[in-house]
């Protein structure tokens, strides 16, 4: 459960990042992060359910 609220605050964190990034003309970094921070929230989501 806690690996969850984690990944939800890192999820934000980098879309706030992604976000200022493009509007450099950057932002491949942070959307690989973010495709990492997706994967890691769904299988936390899916671990935290099974437990319940």
């Amino acid at each position: 459960m806690g690996l969850t609220i984690v990944m939800t605050g890192a999820l934000i964190s980098h879309s706030t990042l992604l976000r200022a990034d493009l509007h450099r003309g950057h932002g491949a970094r942070e959307a690989r992060n973010i495709g990492v921070n997706i994967a890691l929230l769904v299988l936390s989501v899916f671990v935290a359910a099974g437990r319940f």
